[in-house]
């Protein structure tokens, strides 16, 4: 119905899984997390979350899910956990403090990168972005100073972008980049929102695509380039794709030689 909405997917052990805020799928009982194997709808697990899921990611040869929730199978969980074996494990103590939420997971060779917005991540200051290594969680330096909707891998970086305007202290508008040690900004950044949605842009959604950082969200400039809500990074400059899109996207993904926006 109107109150439910998927908000992640992901493909895992042969299946397709999918995230959001609905308590059925296909007629069956799937609180919030349900599973399609090509014919039939299936709960993942049968207790999933008491609040919505809103990423999913494979990480370590699990599957990673991040939300609004404090629990998950019946145990605690603040906001991220990870299936093993075919059960639920918290992170740590997880995204604090309550009330607090995950917007984006990225997995990055041994590290998974959370994007939300929260203040700290296993006890310690994590402002917006943290990074569990497996066994404990880290800020990363002083973080962002607003909300992170998407984290992505790019080359050696981790890009966040979101609805900030400093990361590490620094102007950053909407978008930055982690590169293990500090926060760098892009060279030339992104502008000019629409009007009625303030004075800063806001980056939605990311993605790889042909080796190229893609971003989506708020803005109507890149690099002084008119772009009109989507832009390419090269490593080097940005630049339009076509003549952009009419609204901004909620969602990126790459099938093929294609990017697909929605």
């Amino acid at each position: 119905n109107g109150m439910n909405f998927v908000a992640c997917l992901s493909a895992f052990e042969g299946q397709l899984i999918i995230g959001g805020t609905g308590l059925s799928a296909g007629g069956v009982p799937a609180r919030r997390v349900a599973a399609w194997d090509g014919q039939t709808w299936s709960a993942l697990w049968q207790g999933g979350t008491n609040g919505a899921l809103n990423a999913l990611t494979q990480y370590n040869g699990g599957l990673a899910a991040a939300g609004h929730f404090d629990q998950i199978e019946g145990s605690l969980a603040n906001r991220v956990a990870i299936s093993t074996g075919g059960s639920w494990q918290p992170l740590g103590s997880g995204i604090g403090p309550s009330g607090s939420l995950v917007r984006a997971l990225c997995a990055k060779g041994s590290e998974l990168f959370v994007g939300g917005s929260f203040a700290t991540a296993g006890g310690t200051t994590a402002s917006n972005v943290a990074r569990w290594n497996g066994a404990s969680w880290a800020g990363l330096g002083q973080g962002v100073d607003n909300s992170v909707n998407s984290v992505v891998s790019y080359g050696d970086d981790v890009v966040v972008g979101g609805n900030f305007t400093h990361a590490g202290g620094t102007a950053a508008t909407g978008i930055a980049r982690w590169d293990g040690l500090s926060w760098q900004v892009f060279s030339s950044g992104l502008a000019t929102p629409p009007p009625g949605w303030g004075p800063n842009p806001v980056v939605n959604a990311m993605c790889i695509y042909n080796g190229d950082l893609v971003v989506g969200g708020l803005f109507q400039v890149a690099g002084g380039n008119t772009v009109n809500y989507i832009a390419r990074w090269s490593g080097l400059a940005w630049s339009a794709l076509g003549s952009g899109l009419d609204w901004y996207p909620s969602a990126m993904l790459v099938v093929g030689n294609e990017l697909i926006v929605g």
